[in-house]
């Protein structure tokens, strides 16, 4: 592993480790259908704006799954992703995305598991609204898949700190995962993303506290742009 990678996943170990712990907790009791809808009502929001709209749809349909998607009606899913932000566009891909787990997997997306990574991936990036990201955190969070999904924070830590210059989605989760243990994939996702929040900032990045400051390429940038 990378010297500084490592570092940075240690610090953020002792940092957030309780917090991620409790949040892999909740991950494991989610069904895979809540990770995709979540995930998708994510896209260009905020995790608080994201809990309001998934607490709407829990008051409007009891139960989220892709059958109380499919039956509802557009309208009600509309009014209840309002708090996230393209709620139209939102609305109409969970809309999509439930016939289709209906239509092809009988209403389960766990059959997925049970496929290739690549081949996995294909099949959920063919679903409305379901990019990249959105794929790795259902092959990771879902099913285990050493898969590292990579997010803005993600992608700004690790271009700083020198493991990649890329900006390509794939290159950078290529790069990640050579470094880091199939089975921790899951963990250090979201060990990177806790330390990009509060250490790595996207502006303002708190290089006097950060652990790597000495051998990290940015840190001596100081006062540039840390883009």
């Amino acid at each position: 592993m990378s010297y500084i990678l490592k570092k940075i996943l240690e610090y953020s170990e002792e940092a957030y480790g309780d917090i991620v712990e409790k949040f892999i907790s909740e991950v494991r009791r989610k069904s895979c259908f809540e990770h995709l809808v979540s995930t998708i009502i994510s896209q260009n929001t905020n995790w608080k704006n994201v809990r309001r709209a998934i607490e709407n749809l829990r008051k409007i349909l009891g139960t989220i799954n892709p059958y109380t998607i499919s039956s509802a009606s557009l309208n009600d899913l509309e009014k209840a992703l309002k708090p996230a932000g393209l709620y139209k566009v939102k609305s109409k891909w969970l809309k999509e995305v439930a016939y289709i787990i209906i239509r092809d997997f009988n209403g389960c997306l766990d059959r997925l598991k049970y496929l290739p990574v690549d081949k996995a991936r294909e099949v959920l990036l063919k679903m409305p609204g379901v990019g990249f990201k959105t794929a790795d955190i259902i092959l990771c969070f879902c099913f285990s898949k050493p898969v590292l999904p990579i997010d803005t924070h993600i992608k700004r830590v690790s271009r700083r700190i020198g493991l990649t210059s890329s900006s390509s989605y794939d290159i950078i989760r290529r790069e990640l995962e050579k470094h880091i243990d199939p089975k921790e994939v899951l963990k250090a996702h979201l060990l990177l993303i806790l330390f990009g929040r509060n250490i790595c900032r996207a502006r303002n990045p708190l290089c006097k506290i950060c652990p790597v400051n000495n051998v990290c390429p940015s840190s001596f940038l100081r006062g540039n742009d840390f883009r």
